[in-house]
């Protein structure tokens, strides 16, 4: 295969992760003592990426003459409790690849057709991490599904697809060296707002935010920007991802987050009936459908790259992003 071929680039190379199966929970700042690169971790589990071939060599020399016993004329091992944590060490495998809500899903339901979140292993350099893409790809079409949307980000590490796929083949998708997760779509677990029964006159005067007050991107379900209380810190607002067209909040949550950012605590404000001012000014950039959904046919990470881009061009040196 074209992933045993391949040469040693900067980066993630597939081929030296390891996991390590613990114990006793350990420090991460253990591994980074052991020159030991952590790309993922849970209590039990830590997964380690190391430089070359060299580093995972001496590691498992280190590993060895740990097995042995103290060296002479020394009682312990310097590296002892951090070794004796570590109940296996196991190459990186499909099984870590499929995160476990998918893993359920393809129990229960293995004749669906599901849409997936794919990231990648960045190799460090530009022509690779395309050819690793291309890999992928192949790999989804040989499995009979469709890549609807992919993102290269060389300088932030991204190489990400959002693709369609038979359940029944997504573990043999996992074989592929290249991918680091799969993972159903995500779904942002955003309350709505609490309703309050007022009209526009119970609402104190709204002064217009002072000229030098800091500008704050918004990146959420959009604002209601003809609001009595957060019209007047509004300086602009756009829509972003496929098949959302309207800049206004049609669900609440953005709107909220807006009387935060501008007020603090609205209700205090609205209960003392005085003219107030907006702490800020706010730019709104519309990336959740009316359920609080990304866009199905685009990666999330896509869209809010592309706000947050958006925000700083109005003039935002702050993003929320909730």
């Amino acid at each position: 295969m074209k992933f045993s071929q391949r040469s040693s680039v900067l980066g993630i190379d597939p081929k030296l992760i390891l996991v390590f199966e613990l114990g006793p929970t350990v420090d991460l700042d253990e591994f980074r003592k052991s020159d030991l690169l952590v790309v993922d971790s849970s209590d039990k589990r830590v997964v380690v990426a190391f430089a070359g071939d060299p580093e995972l060599t001496a590691f498992h020399e280190r590993v060895d003459a740990y097995s042995r016993g103290a060296p002479p004329g020394q009682q312990s091992d310097p590296y002892a409790q951090f070794f004796d944590a570590i109940d296996t060490l196991r190459p990186f495998g499909p099984e870590d690849r499929v995160s476990a809500d998918l893993k359920q899903r393809i129990s229960e339901s293995p004749s669906d057709r599901l849409r997936l979140d794919i990231e990648c292993w960045h190799p460090g350099e530009v022509a690779a991490a395309g050819e690793w893409l291309a890999e992928v790809k192949a790999g989804v079409d040989a499995a009979g599904g469709s890549v609807a949307d992919t993102m290269i980000h060389d300088g932030v590490g991204l190489l990400l697809l959002r693709a369609y796929m038979p359940a029944s083949q997504v573990m043999e998708l996992a074989k592929l060296d290249a991918i680091a997760r799969i993972d159903l779509l995500p779904r942002p677990a955003l309350s709505s707002p609490e309703l309050f029964s007022l009209t526009v006159a119970d609402l104190p005067e709204v002064q217009s935010p002072h000229p030098g007050s800091p500008v704050v991107g918004i990146v959420d379900s959009g604002i209601a920007s003809g609001h009595h209380l957060i019209g007047p810190a509004v300086l602009a607002s756009d829509a972003i991802g496929t098949g959302i067209s309207d800049d206004q909040d049609e669900h609440g949550h953005g709107t909220m987050v807006a009387s935060l950012l501008l007020y603090g605590d609205v209700q205090r404000v609205i209960a003392r009936g005085l003219p107030t001012r907006p702490l800020c000014r706010i730019v709104s950039a519309r990336v959740l459908d009316a359920h609080n959904h990304f866009p199905v046919e685009d990666l999330w990470e896509r869209d809010l790259a592309e706000a947050i881009q958006w925000c700083a061009m109005q003039g935002a040196r702050i993003v929320n992003l909730s």
